[in-house]
């Protein structure tokens, strides 16, 4: 066989590294034949694309409650703008009020619910929980001037 024939079939799968400049031994020996899932194992690594931050591991009690205080005091919120609204529809509000406070709602709920499900992210929960607090504020007005 010719030199040229041996170099278009390499013995190991060549990923991003290659692409990065990462010289050849650094490329780890995978079979082509193994399946995407562990080809991406070896590829990412064992501690994933974070590193070694745990994300399966349960959130600080904490900082638990303080989400969940959050979120209380906006579900508390929605429902008192909720059954505010509900009175303004009932007493004829105009046609786009409906639609538009339902959005808000929705938006609202899930923002609060995002923000359960962030709650092992670093920022992202308060983010989110902030979000909802100003969706909150926008249903009040909303609702205060229909």
């Amino acid at each position: 066989m010719s030199s040229e024939t041996e170099r278009n079939e390499p013995d190991h799968v060549a990923g991003f590294g290659s692409a990065l400049g990462l010289a050849d031994a650094d490329a780890p020996a995978v079979d082509p034949n193994a399946s995407f899932r562990t080809r991406l194992a070896l590829a990412v690594g064992s501690e994933g694309r974070r590193g070694a931050r745990d994300f399966s591991a349960p959130p600080p009690q904490r900082i638990l409650a303080a989400v969940s205080v959050w979120a209380f005091v906006l579900a508390l919120g929605g429902i008192v703008v909720g059954l505010a609204a509900l009175v303004r529809i009932i007493a004829g509000a105009p046609g786009w009020f409906e639609p538009v406070i339902i959005l808000v709602g929705i938006l609202g709920m899930g923002f609060t619910v995002a923000g359960f499900v962030t709650v092992n992210r670093a920022l992202i929960p308060w983010a989110v929980l902030g979000a909802g607090t100003l969706t909150l504020i926008v249903g009040a007005i909303l609702t205060a001037s229909a």
